[in-house]
């Protein structure tokens, strides 16, 4: 057998020790000392001859390159380039109703999950893609409209190795390294040359040789085989990578892009990952790529295209992470915007990494799942909406994770287990009702079926009392019984043990326990007993003080003018604000970053007003000044819009 490779000099084979199947290059590659065995043609080794090891390990290599041609003719079937092999079942959370994992019925051997604005994803071993959830815009791509609370089978579509979701459009990429997409399409998201929505796949105009796919809120990238990067959808912000243009309906190059591994988005920013390890970005209204500064030896970008942070894994294994943190999603302890990055904190061994619009998610090599953030929706999976969490936390409810991903105010997670991970927290007695978004039949954490144990209850003396028999064992079925307070039924003869059988409060004592054995007056049962557990007493716990409240305040270019931030619309930084009354609230605030938001947390509850400083050349869309009341706990988000 002889395979020749381009790539590879001479007149042998060479080839790598380890095989890689969801590889797109399935060229051998070029072998370094000590790693692989080199086979000359024409002559065999007597090695091959004598060595019965060296026979297995050619035999074994031989196979190798049997599969990876196989895999090449699309025999074996896809894989997802850059996710694990191994396939698992679905778990999400969040949506304001789902605050713990919950298993998404009937969806298993899935090897790839995408979250979108308010739908998902799934990918099965088979090269299927299933979704749920929102489908206003047809992003289930079921051919209609109707949102649904269960996995569905995107219609048309098979041998698919990827997918990716956007805020109300989703793409697949197949494994003839098509690229194929469906739902809103009003800025040419879907790049199939129109601005038409479309209910069911269309494969992407022009585009071929891809291994690599993202989607931002309204816009997409490409990877294509030979390391470029082409984009199409929104160029609002320049997320396109173009300096002219504001939307494109077909795949555009981006320029100065070279030898790239992977792409990912944010809501309207752009990443893309070299082969050096180095990261660069473009969008937020620079459509040059720049490198991030101080970020090296990269090896994943993060799963995500809601959010305004973004995050990286570096090959040693911790995450960095930069941009809005208004709500501790950058995961350094702070709230305070990072134009840079910065060290996630107490994370290493991760193997995954993702972000919603304001939150994070990372899996460690264990499988643990890890994540910080907002959470006012649950959609950390604690079991409960608690205040943001500004370093990662631990789900305990989930083990065995492989691949997660965050959407707007929900999480999503693949498992290797299909069995939730017993917790110390009490779980809900019964599922919460959940609307369409969250596409699932809940499935409760199984418990064990009660088993009867046989019990010895061995009489003790407790004074005079009728002679008794030897002691009989008595089987008590330890099956759940209803243990609200109800008058005791009387019983002929009391059974001695070793603890008193405690007397309902409701029940007077001289009739609580009748029975027709005459009991000695010396010691009668005293009212008393009745109060052996005393209610709560309401003064004894402190009352808890209000927790503060957050106000953002978020500036947008109301390109429309029809006085509400629409896709596309960039935010704007350098604004400044008035809040009142001062104090509590400081005097002035102005908006950062990329996103256009400045957040600032005040004691609740308290009404407070917001006024715009305008900046000469615009004109408001909004009310110059709001007026909102904050709740505690609460997070209140202020919009002013204007146009020129």
């Amino acid at each position: 057998m002889r395979v020749q490779s381009p790539g590879v000099r001479g007149k042998g084979w060479v080839a790598a020790s380890r095989f890689v199947l969801y590889s797109t290059n399935f060229a051998p590659q070029r072998a370094t000392r000590g790693a692989v065995m080199f086979i000359k043609t024409g002559r065999r080794r007597r090695t091959a001859r004598r060595n019965p090891i060296f026979r297995r390990y050619l035999s074994g290599l031989l196979l190798g390159w049997a599969a990876v041609l196989v895999a090449a003719c699309g025999f074996l079937g896809p894989t997802p380039p850059g996710t694990p092999t191994p396939s698992g079942y679905v778990w999400h959370w969040g949506y304001g109703t789902l605050l713990s994992p919950a298993q998404v019925q009937p969806l298993s051997n899935v090897t790839a999950i995408a979250a979108g604005h308010s739908h998902n994803l799934a990918l099965r071993a088979d090269g299927t893609v299933w979704a749920w959830g929102d489908n206003s815009h047809g992003q289930l791509g079921d051919g209609t409209t109707t949102s649904q609370s269960a996995p569905v089978q995107v219609a048309g579509l098979s041998g698919v190795i990827g997918v990716a979701a956007g805020t109300r459009h989703s793409l697949a990429l197949r494994s003839d390294g098509t690229v194929w997409a469906w739902g809103d399409n009003s800025n040419g998201q879907l790049g199939d040359g129109t601005t038409t929505q479309r209910l069911t796949p269309v494969q992407v105009a022009g585009l071929g040789g891809v291994s690599r796919i993202a989607a931002g809120a309204v816009h997409s990238l490409a990877v294509k085989n030979d390391g470029t990067v082409w984009a199409w959808g929104s160029n609002a912000q320049k997320q396109a990578g173009q300096a002219t243009g504001s939307q494109f309906s077909q795949p555009v190059q981006v320029p100065g892009l070279s030898a790239v591994t992977a792409v990912s988005a944010g809501a309207y920013h752009s990443l893309a990952l070299r082969n050096d390890g180095t990261v660069w970005v473009w969008g937020g209204g620079g459509p040059t790529p720049q490198q991030v500064p101080g970020l090296s030896g990269v090896a994943k970008l993060m799963q995500g295209g809601h959010g305004y942070h973004n995050l990286v894994i570096r090959s040693d294994g911790t995450v960095w992470g930069w941009g809005n943190n208004n709500s501790g999603q950058v995961g350094d302890g702070t709230t305070t915007y990072r134009p840079n990055p910065v060290q996630v904190s107490g994370l290493s061994g991760v193997v995954a990494v993702a972000a919603g619009t304001n939150h994070s998610l990372a899996v460690r090599s264990d499988g643990t799942v890890w994540v910080w953030g907002y959470n006012s929706f649950g959609e950390l999976g604690l079991g409960s909406t608690t205040a943001p969490q500004l370093v990662p936390v631990q789900v305990t409810a989930i083990g065995a994770a492989m691949a997660v991903d965050g959407g707007q105010e929900h999480s999503v997670v693949i498992s290797h287990s299909a069995q939730a991970t017993p917790t110390p927290s009490p779980l809900p007695t019964a599922p919460k009702s959940v609307g369409a978004e969250v596409g699932l039949t809940v499935v409760p954490a199984s418990s064990p079926t009660p088993t009867p144990v046989q019990i010895s209850l061995t009489p003790v003396d407790i004074g005079p009392r009728p002679p008794t028999a030897t002691p009989t064992p008595v089987v008590i079925d330890l099956t759940p019984v209803d243990v609200s307070p109800k008058p005791v039924t009387p019983t002929p003869s009391p059974v001695p043990t070793d603890t008193p059988t405690p007397v309902p409060t409701s029940t007077p004592a001289a009739t609580a326990t009748p029975t027709p054995t005459p009991v000695p007056t010396a010691t009668p049962t005293p009212p008393a007993t009745a109060t052996a557990t005393p209610a709560p007493v309401p003064t004894s716990t402190p009352t808890p003080q209000p927790a503060p409240g957050q106000l953002c305040v978020r500036k947008f270019a109301d390109v429309n003018g029809n006085g509400s931030h629409d896709p596309g619309e960039p935010w704007l930084s350098g604004w400044t604000f008035t809040l009142s009354p001062s104090p509590p609230a400081p005097a002035q605030v102005a908006t950062q970053g990329q996103d256009g938001v400045v957040c600032v947390t005040l004691p609740a509850p308290a009404t407070y007003t917001v006024t715009e400083q305008v900046q000469a050349g615009w004109v408001p869309t909004t009310p110059q000044q709001q007026t909102v009341t904050l709740q505690p706990g609460q997070t209140q988000v202020l919009q002013f819009g204007n146009r020129r």
